[in-house]
């Protein structure tokens, strides 16, 4: 199943759209806030660094990640107050994040501004859910043009690595005996 995406336009005077990208991954909506909170490093081709700054309870976090660009761009590094938590009725997971302020953190780049990053992850079977990620990120340094256009793809190829994260790594030829 592929990947469906939307954006809206918010009137609030930002050019940045929101946008919302769902999936159905083959795994529980648990297993899956794991693979986002603590298993950044298996579906983030780019990441170049990553780290829990401080554990503010239970289920909060300020959280520090830097992502690779390509030239001319510089890194981005992303500081947000991450948020989760769990329904134990209906197996609902939701994450919830937003940039703040750091000054004292050693930066890689460029820092981005998440305006607003939430995903919810509803069960909708036996070990299977729907991954939904609906976010407002400005990168910085790009235009509005380039966030209508291109923005959308970022965002949905970026729950299609974290669907396919899940599946085994398919090793091609004969097996041999050593």
């Amino acid at each position: 199943m592929g990947v469906m995406y939307f954006c809206f336009q918010m009137d609030d005077n930002h050019p940045l759209r929101l946008w919302k990208v769902s999936v159905d991954v083959e795994k529980s909506p648990g297993e899956i806030l794991n693979r986002l909170l603590r298993e950044h490093q298996l579906w983030e081709n780019d990441l170049l660094h990553s780290e829990v700054v401080e554990t503010l309870g239970d289920e909060t976090e300020i959280y520090h990640h830097t992502i690779r660009s390509t030239f001319p761009h510089p890194h981005r590094d992303y500081i947000v107050l991450r948020t989760w938590q769990t329904d134990s009725q209906t197996g609902l997971c939701v994450l919830a994040a937003t940039s703040v302020d750091a000054k004292e953190l050693p930066l890689q780049g460029v820092q981005a501004n998440v305006i607003t990053s939430q995903y919810h992850i509803e069960p909708v079977g036996a070990s299977r859910s729907k991954l939904s990620h609906i976010c407002r990120i400005d990168t910085r340094g790009r235009t509005p043009e380039w966030y209508n256009k291109a923005f959308g793809y970022l965002c949905a190829a970026d729950v299609a690595r974290i669907r396919n994260s899940f599946q085994p790594i398919n090793a091609e030829g004969p097996e041999t005996k050593i």
